[in-house]
């Protein structure tokens, strides 16, 4: 009898080292792979604050050549308002935001009319679709619609 007790002993041990070990391997596994995703935080309020160049409408290059200025917009944080230029009229309106959701719509525009109107028309209807923000590891914003596709891509003005 001592025997079977020791013989099922050395079973137990050795199944528990096997599942130690499976476990081992098992968290060592997720450890890896933790470590090798993404750790960019998600953007805040505070990160929109200031004026961004827009350097991309859905994906194109913006027209530099175009219009009088090169399209902006800014974001005064604290006054909860948002600002900027279409490359030919300024805009304004309310800053709607939570968490990294944002609401770009019913902004106010002037009514200039210019030489080339490339970007003004580009970004007016992008503006619309915009509905979330993130900050690249570039240091870019992002300003994406709800399927995540990239609206605006935008660097910090210096």
């Amino acid at each position: 009898m001592p025997q079977f007790l020791t013989t099922f002993a050395c079973i137990i041990i050795i199944t528990i080292i096997r599942m130690n070990k499976n476990l081992f391997i098992s968290m060592a596994a997720i450890a890896l792979m933790t470590s090798c995703s993404s750790t960019q935080k998600m953007a805040s309020v505070a990160d929109l604050s200031g004026e961004w160049t827009i350097e991309r409408i859905n994906g194109s290059a913006i027209d530099k050549k175009a219009g009088d200025e090169i399209p902006f917009l800014g974001f005064n944080t604290k006054d909860k308002r948002v600002y900027g230029n279409t490359g030919c009229n300024s805009l304004t309106g309310l800053l709607k935001t939570k968490n990294n959701k944002i609401d770009l719509s019913g902004m106010g525009c002037t009514l200039m009319m210019c030489a080339d109107m490339i970007n003004e028309q580009k970004v007016l209807k992008a503006l619309d679709k915009v509905k979330r923000f993130d900050v690249n590891n570039d240091g870019e914003l992002v300003l994406t619609d709800n399927a995540n596709s990239e609206i605006f891509l935008l660097k910090k003005k210096k």
